[in-house]
């Protein structure tokens, strides 16, 4: 694989696969879409946003289980201190609970935060790589099957289809079923509308024949009208 520029940092890497981010720097380890696809760079402010979010996501996690272990100690040692016989044993009891309390709170905290940050980049991934997928899709010179831009991209089959379905939701792809009866998709042709003012949308050959004929057809009956006067 041909090394290319990282958008995360000054550098040149490759792409390795990853279970979560579908693709990440071999150098630094941020989200990246496959070196391979040819994009126009829309991509990185979702990259970089998926980037912001697992890092805090990780920093809660620890946190969380940082504060998690020493609630559980607090707890435990406050109950066991409770229970004695001793006064001063039950005080340092009270006093082990109240301090495992913020510790406690630290770790609810922690695993709200986390789960906020698992949606903001499961959301930013799907939206690199959809405007990814875009760019590569409207660029085809040629029927795209999902298999073909897995390998292409990096990704699951599972997840090209996905990809190429919702484009042709957006009206971006159109999809066709070959005679093997494979799905392929190609870019929707554009409507052609001319601007207020300006030239109108120069015709198609096929346009062009089709006005021939037209007037063809117009000449013949002319002349047939004016024999039939005679």
């Amino acid at each position: 694989m041909k090394p290319s520029q990282c958008p995360h940092a000054n550098h040149v890497g490759t792409t390795v696969p990853h279970e979560e981010l579908l693709q990440i720097c071999s150098v630094c380890g941020g989200p990246r879409i496959h070196g391979e696809a040819h994009t126009s760079g829309g991509e990185v402010e979702a990259l970089r946003a998926a980037k912001d979010a697992y890092t805090r996501r990780t920093a809660w996690r620890i946190g969380a289980g940082c504060s998690g272990v020493f609630a559980s100690l607090a707890a435990l040692l406050g109950v066991l201190f409770a229970r004695s016989d001793a006064a001063w044993l039950v005080t340092i009891g009270h006093v082990f609970l109240a301090l495992g309390a913020p510790f406690a709170l630290v770790f609810v905290a922690g695993l709200f935060r986390s789960a906020a940050y698992s949606k903001k980049l499961v959301a930013s991934i799907e939206r690199a790589w959809h405007r990814a997928v875009r760019d590569v899709a409207s660029g085809a010179t040629e029927p795209i099957l999902a298999a073909a831009l897995a390998q292409h991209l990096g990704a699951s089959e599972e997840k090209a289809d996905q990809w190429l379905i919702q484009l042709s939701a957006e009206g971006l792809l159109r999809s066709d079923v070959t005679e093997d009866g494979q799905i392929v998709y190609v870019p929707a042709q554009r409507l052609r509308i001319g601007t207020p003012g300006g030239a109108p949308p120069i015709p198609s050959a096929h346009e062009l024949s089709s006005d021939a004929a037209l007037e063809a057809r117009f000449a013949a009956l002319d002349h047939r009208e004016s024999q039939s006067k005679h």
